[in-house]
């Protein structure tokens, strides 16, 4: 961080002391004898990137979606990949629906598609041709190849929604964009959410099966859409898995009718946790997941980054 930065970090530091809840993260509450809130918040704004955070690390969720401190790349990460993984996964994300929306779905078409996106986002032609063409085209031309990789009617891309979701001391107002939606012949829809990460492992399937299935929730509460199966495909191995809706139809029949909770399953109560605990300024909760992610944590001022290790 440079020095204005820093500046600015600080800056904002002593503004925020003034928040009972910073100062009850910093373990100062007590001493500046600050009152707990005795309204929360009306809403409670959300997305599923926001809440991954928070589950893993409440410290840092607050940082970046409540103070907004600013978060240092990972410059050193980078440069030992020679690419931006954010960038390449945006970039086939595009190329992927502008390709569809075009009712286009050869390999040539996804590729075209693809050195637009890299212009759009700033890449060099040079570095788009050399660095990250070679990684998205064996991926492009897998996916042209299956099934998957061609254009359906009635298909949806990058559907946006907007949930409001009552909680017991706040609203969450959860938003977001679902990559695909299919239409079946049985009047429901399948979900897909296609990813780009080098790594898929448990701990990455369990954050995603919580994003599929609070987007199912937003699809049947904000959308009005009866959801099928929910699906991941990852673009490295060009696997498509299948993820379980905690709240199919046997949850939506056996739960009361005034029951939106229970209607939404597991994925609704994690909702209602995250969104009860930031209206209350919690860091302390007894649901966090594993691994804070100290190690490669973007908040340069957060007292949890010397930690040498994750947990």
């Amino acid at each position: 961080m440079n020095a204005d930065a820093e500046r600015t970090a600080q800056s904002e530091v002593a503004s925020t002391l003034e928040s009972s809840w910073l100062l009850g993260l910093l373990g100062l509450d007590a001493a500046a004898g600050v009152l707990a809130a005795e309204q929360y918040p009306p809403y409670v704004n959300l997305s599923f990137s926001a809440i991954r955070m928070f589950l893993h690390c409440p410290e840092r969720y607050y940082f970046l979606y409540r103070w907004r401190f600013p978060s240092d790349r990972p410059v050193e990460a980078l440069n030992q990949l020679g690419y931006d993984p954010t960038l390449l996964g945006s970039a086939v994300h595009m190329a992927v629906e502008n390709a569809r929306k075009a009712g286009k779905g050869a390999a040539d078409d996804y590729l075209c598609e693809f050195r637009k996106a890299c212009q759009a986002l700033g890449i060099n032609r040079q570095i788009c041709e050399t660095v990250y063409l070679p990684m998205a085209q064996e991926w492009l031309q897998r996916f042209a190849g299956s099934d998957l990789g061609q254009p359906m009617a009635g298909e949806l891309w990058e559907q946006p929604f907007a949930m409001e979701w009552p909680v017991s001391r706040t609203t969450v107002r959860f938003r977001g964009f679902i990559d695909q939606l299919i239409p079946r012949q049985d009047g429901q829809w399948d979900l897909i959410d296609y990813k780009t990460n080098r790594v898929l492992g448990p701990a990455e399937i369990q954050d995603y099966t919580l994003q599929l299935q609070l987007y199912a929730l937003a699809c049947r509460e904000a959308l009005g859409l009866q959801i099928g199966n929910l699906y991941l495909y990852h673009f490295p191995k060009g696997t498509l898995l299948k993820i379980d809706d905690d709240a199919g139809a046997g949850a939506r029949a056996s739960a009361g009718a005034n029951s939106r909770a229970a209607a939404g399953g597991a994925a609704a109560g994690i909702l209602a946790k995250v969104g009860d605990a930031i209206a209350a300024g919690e860091t302390e909760i007894d649901f966090r997941w594993p691994d804070r992610g100290c190690r490669h944590c973007p908040v340069t001022v957060c007292p949890l980054r010397d930690e040498e290790k994750t947990e």
